[in-house]
């Protein structure tokens, strides 16, 4: 049991960001440019996903997926793994 709680408080969130980027200073901004800067980058994910990619490189593929997902990453969030989710799930059944 001890194991398991050292284990829980041990996890540490993973973010869905590229570990070869550097992340941005933090910007402030009138809400009128994020607004735009929002659409813009909603924009490009449109235009990432209507492209024809058979002619692509898999390198080119990888930019790609890569550009994609640091754009929908931008709005943050904590992922947890599946192993911490169902230790999280024993645990509660066992403490109930």
């Amino acid at each position: 049991m001890a194991l398991a709680a050292v284990l829980l408080l041990s996890a540490t969130p993973t973010f869905a960001a590229s570990a070869g980027r550097t992340a941005a200073p933090a910007q402030t901004t009138a809400p009128v440019e994020s607004v735009a800067q929002h659409q813009e980058q909603l924009a490009r994910l449109d235009e990432i996903a209507g492209m024809d990619k058979s002619g692509l490189s898999a390198a080119e593929k990888k930019d790609l997926r890569q550009e994609a997902r640091a754009i929908k990453a931008i709005g943050g969030g904590v992922y947890i793994s599946a192993g911490a989710l169902i230790l999280v799930v024993v645990l509660i059944i066992i403490l109930l």
